[in-house]
């Protein structure tokens, strides 16, 4: 059975190395387009919304804001400059290093253990396993797929596999087409 480590370190990391992925992405699209960084990483869905550099930059704080309720011995989140991608790139690896520096013994005891914590004006109060399941991972998929939608939006040529490091799809594929070629399906009356 998975244990509070299994549902949250490995997790971390693996879409922390697939958002390096993206990020590196990203920078080749902006040198070969000849793009604006700094109007990718300010660009925000709508203007009462956090911008691209902000989303990732919130992503990398719930990878770590996750786990500190828990941990024995806290740990830190690197603070810097968020202004080029490869300022975020290099906050992304310290984050990297620092969940490889947790390991399943520093979660002994912690799947009960009460966790409060403020949710922008809220309060959530939960078992550390609830709080890691059901507020950190998903506030930390959101940020992350905010980024993720707002690099595709700008024209980054990305897939479904650099997200999630599973799906590979060829170059042709045009998903919207192939859905919209589906049968469709008959109600029965009544």
């Amino acid at each position: 059975m998975a244990d509070l480590f299994d549902l949250s370190v490995p997790v971390f990391l693996r879409y922390l190395g697939n958002l390096d992925g993206i990020l590196e992405k990203a920078a080749e699209f902006l040198d070969g387009e000849g793009r604006d960084e700094a109007g990718l990483l300010n660009m925000a869905l709508q203007p009462n919304m956090f911008p691209l550099k902000w989303q990732i930059r919130i992503a990398l704080g719930f990878s770590i804001r996750a786990l500190n309720p828990v941990l024995a011995q806290p740990i830190m989140l690197e603070d810097g400059p968020i202004e080029s991608i490869a300022d975020i790139r290099l906050i992304l690896a310290s984050t990297i290093v620092r969940l490889k520096s947790v390991s399943r013994r520093d979660f002994t005891g912690a799947e009960t253990k009460p966790v409060r914590e403020k949710a922008g004006q809220a309060v959530f109060e939960a078992k550390a396993v609830d709080f890691i399941t059901q507020y950190a991972l998903p506030n930390f998929f959101f940020h992350l797929g905010m980024a993720y939608s707002l690099l595709r939006l700008a024209g980054c040529p990305l897939g479904k596999g650099d997200f999630d490091g599973f799906h590979q799809y060829e170059a042709s594929t045009d998903l919207v087409r192939e859905v919209q070629v589906q049968p469709t399906i008959q109600r029965l009356p009544g």
